[in-house]
This record gives C-alpha cells, structure tokens and sequence, in this order.
C-alpha cells in the first residue's frame, strides 16, 4: 500500500496531537471552547466542484454505489460528490451508522478515494467477541487533501530537499483542517476507554490552531499490572502553523524566538495508576501576555503535583521505594511550580524573573537568568544554513571561503549570558535524609552528616590547579554550612564582561585540538581560562 494511500488516518492522527487558537490574554490562559471548534469547522470543507460521473466513480471504487456484499442501507440522497446515507451497515450488521454525509467524494487518481468533508452520527460496532465502540458523533475536514498527497509523495520518494523547498515557498503550508469526535465509548476484556469530546480546528486567518480534549479516562491491561488514567481537561491555543512551516523547511531564519509557537495550555485534573503508583495534576497552567512594544511575559504555574501510593504493588522495588519513602516521613511527594519570564524583543533580552519548584517538607529551588542575543543567534545561524544550503545545492561542497564552523562561531559570538543564579533552600529534605541513613547504617546523625562532609571535603582534592582548588574549596565549605545549619545554598554565574559564549567554544574547540594533536603548534588554553569566564560563585544563607 502506498504511503499517500493510508493520508485520512494519518492526518487524523496528526491533528488530534496538535492545536491552538489566537485568543491571549495578558491575565491568563486560554481555555479552548467546544462551541468555537465546532464554529470554525462548520465553514470549513464546504466542498470541491465534483461532476456526477467524478462522485458516481469514487462510490463505484468504494462500492457504495449500491447495497450489495459489501454493505446496505436504507436511504441515499445527493449527488455530484455529496452524499448522505441513512442506516449505513456492512453485510454482518456488526457496524451501524444512523447518518453517514461524505462532501467532496472524488478519485484523486486510480487507487484513491478523497473527500473534503466527512459527518458521522451514531456509529456502533457491536462484534460477538471483540471490541465493542460506540460514538455520538464524528465531523472531520480534511486539509487540502491534494497538497497534503504532492508532500507524502516527496517524502515516500525520499525528495527531502523538493519537501523543504515546498515549504519554503509556501506551497506546502503546514496544515491539519479540523474535525472532533464526541460520546466516545470503546470496550473489551483489556481496555476500557471513554470520552466526551476531541476536538481541534484552524483560525485560517492568522494560521492558528486550537485543540481541546474533556473528560478522558480508562484503563488498560499492561501485562499483569492494571493502568488507569483519567484527564478532566487539555487545552491548547496559538498553536503556530507557520512556525512548522519553517521547521520543516529548514528555514531557521523564519523561526522568530520572540514569537511563540504555541500562546497557551491548560492541563486540569490528570491522573495515572500504573501498578498502584499514582500520578496526579490537579492544574498546569502556561501562557503569555500579549506583546507590547516588543515586550512580553511567559507564566506558568502548577500549584500541585503528586506522586504516591494508592493499594499494593506487586514490584519489589516499588514496594521498597514506598517503604523507603514512609520512613523518611512522606506518605507521597507534592511539588509546585511557579514561573515568570520577561521577553523583550525590541532589545533581543529574555530574563527569568522567577522559576520557583517547590518540594512540600522538602526543598525549594528557584531559578534566574538574563541572556541577550537569541534572536540575533537564530537569524545568523538562519543566514549560514541559507549560505550552505546554496553551496551544497550548487556542487555538494562548500567554497574555498567559507567556513562552516568560523560561520557559526560567529553566530555564538551574539549570544551573550548576563547572569545565571540558582538557589537551593533546604526545608527539611537534608534532615530526614541522614536520619534515613543513620537508622538504614544503625548509626547516628552526626556520623552521617560526618561522612557526608568529608565526601564534599574530598573533592577539593580533583583540583589540579591552585585556582580549581580555591573554587572546589569555597563550593565544600557553603556546602558544610548548608548541612550544619541549614538554610540556603546559593550557585552564580556572574561574568566580569557579559559571557560571549562564542568565547567559550572556541576555548573548547583549541583545548580539544591540542589534546588530539599535541600542543606543538596549538596554543592550548589553560583551563582556569575557561573557567574564569563564567565568574562562578558559592554562597551559603542562613536562615
């Protein structure tokens, strides 16, 4: 079977996994609505220009045409490609469709069936013995279905640079139509599957997609293990077709870092139970604000994410992990997530203000950094692949002139990292820890700790330069501090002049060089050079 053959399920597929619409807000995320997918779909695949003997032929080839072998019903209406069949049933009655409306049905060559528009309500199958399906109802638009069939093609005959260059030019955009599914039921004796509604549909305006699933759940046979699973809510908005356009066609210029391939996503109530470990999000939430001058932020948050027991496993390492886990004092651990991210175009600056993942009765971690540079990285790298891309179209090689690597050495040389700072707060995690230790040994605290301080101590001894040792020494004794009197234990970054990381792939590059060819002739780099670039600082906070 050819590739372009199996195009339905395969766009299908494709669609399901990938969405978004172009509603932002600066206040929050999106929440993608039942009603605006089915909204856009209804004005979408209204249909293509089909002479009767174009539609009589497509029925023909799938033999609906009349009842017969294959399957009966009870009424067809329409004609010229757009048909509408009533009690649709194949010979054996194991399949039923209430109402079946097919827009566009057409040959697109021989072998293959296409259509713009398909419309399904009450679908059952009903076997003795097998799987048992029922759903509500089904609409799906297919995406320019010939373009689509021109990309498979290219890709069946391995023509990479024909696809790229389709999407370069804009005659292959990146595209999934829309469609959704609801009333979902499937059943067997290993998997039990249930779902109010799927759905995804473009904003062909401004090239958006959204997606929104509600109300998933089932369960599964995985071997002698049950797995179990459950998702309340997905929601994704301003899913970028045109940043896929440029993906796919090797056109990194095109892919504006300042501009999100996807704007929002909302995740509510998932859980998983596989093998009696549980998996939960109550809420996952990201977004951005709408750009402003070139100015924007990125948020996310996850007030709550849990991992615990619920019943017995049957693994021994799970059942010793619970046990592990119980004695340093957590029935399960919770974890939060809180984040903000300043974006400003205009001066090609991204900065974290704030990334905060928390551990409850355990740790707190936050996160900051400041780099400028992105975009400028992105558009010089974009203009190298352009630049390499017309030399190995002209003769497989590049000219005497260019290289490749002082190309993208000079690309580097835009990104430049301002600070970097990592906090790590102790909140009790250090504590239970060595207590876990000290009853697993049948020792005492102050052993472990003892031994776990001349573990750190011993790293000093690595060192192989007097300023390697001054550094490992100033990291072992914020680490001693940490573990004595707790508190918070503080990781830097800070450059005297902004970190060129071109700076530092070139040291790279020569210390590579002298150790495969020797250092006669190569000025190898210290290596404390290397280091000292980054301006690296420990620092321990008491409480």
């Amino acid at each position: 079977m050819k590739l372009r053959q199996t195009l339905p399920a395969l766009l299908i597929t494709t669609a399901v996994i990938a969405g978004g619409c172009n509603n932002k807000k600066s206040t929050g995320p999106d929440i993608v609505t039942e009603t605006w997918i089915k909204n856009h779909i209804a004005v979408e695949g209204s249909g293509t220009t089909v002479t009767e003997a174009e539609g009589q032929k497509a029925l023909e080839f799938l033999k609906l045409m009349e009842p017969g072998d294959t399957a009966s019903w009870s009424e067809r209406t329409g004609s010229a490609g757009n048909y509408v069949f009533k009690d649709l049933k194949n010979t054996d009655e194991k399949f039923h469709i209430e109402s079946l409306k097919v827009v566009g049905l057409r040959m697109l060559d021989e072998d293959t069936p296409i259509a713009d528009r398909l419309e399904i309500t009450n679908f059952s199958v009903m076997p003795e013995d097998d799987v048992k399906i029922n759903m509500k109802s089904m609409q799906i638009v297919l995406p320019e279905a010939e373009k689509m069939i021109e990309m498979f093609d290219q890709l069946d005959s391995g023509n990479m640079m024909n696809l790229q260059q389709m999407f370069r030019s804009g005659d292959a955009n990146f595209t999934v139509g829309g469609g959704y599914i609801e009333g979902v039921s499937i059943e067997s004796d290993e998997v039990n599957f249930n779902m109010d509604f799927a759905g995804w549909a473009e904003d062909e305006d401004e090239r958006k997609m959204s997606l929104l699933i509600k109300n998933w759940a089932g369960s599964a046979e995985e071997g002698k293990d049950d797995v179990e699973f459950s998702v309340g809510l997905i929601s994704l908005s301003g899913f970028d077709l045109e940043h896929y356009d440029n993906m796919f066609g090797n056109n990194i210029a095109g892919m504006n870092p300042f501009d999100p391939n996807v704007e929002s996503m909302v995740a509510k109530d998932v859980k998983i139970n596989a093998d009696a470990v549980v998996f939960a999000v109550p809420k996952f939430e990201g977004w951005y604000s709408d750009k402003k001058d070139g100015k924007f932020y990125g948020y996310t948050t996850m007030p709550s994410m849990t991992i615990g027991f619920e019943g017995e496993s049957e693994d021994p390492d799970l059942l010793k992990m619970k046990e592990n886990l119980n004695k340093m004092g957590y029935e399960r651990l919770e974890f939060s997530m809180d984040g903000k991210t300043f974006m400003d175009e205009t001066n090609d600056l991204v900065e974290i203000e704030k990334f905060d993942l928390m551990m409850k009765d355990g740790f707190d971690l936050s996160v900051d950094y400041k780099v400028t540079g992105l975009k400028k990285m992105v558009t010089a790298m974009g203009e190298m692949t352009d630049r390499l891309t017309e030399s190995f179209g002209a003769d497989a090689t590049p000219p005497d002139n260019m290289d490749p690597e002082a190309l993208l050495q000079e690309a580097f040389s835009d990104l430049k990292i301002h600070n970097v700072e990592v906090i790590f707060d102790d909140n009790s995690i250090l504590e239970r820890a060595f207590k876990f230790q000290a009853e697993e040994q049948g020792v005492g605290i102050d052993l472990i700790k003892q031994q776990a301080k001349g573990g750190i101590m011993m790293s000093t001894l690595a060192a192989k330069s007097e300023y390697q040792a001054e550094l490992a020494q100033d990291f072992a004794e914020n680490m001693t501090k940490l573990i004595d009197e707790g508190g918070s234990f503080k990781f830097s970054v800070n450059p005297s002049d902004d970190l060129d990381v071109s700076k530092i792939t070139e040291q790279i590059k020569t210390a590579q060089a002298a150790a495969i060819y020797g250092t006669e002739g190569v000025d190898a780099p210290n290596p404390d050079d290397i280091i000292k670039l980054f301006g690296i600082d420990f620092e321990h906070i008491s409480d």
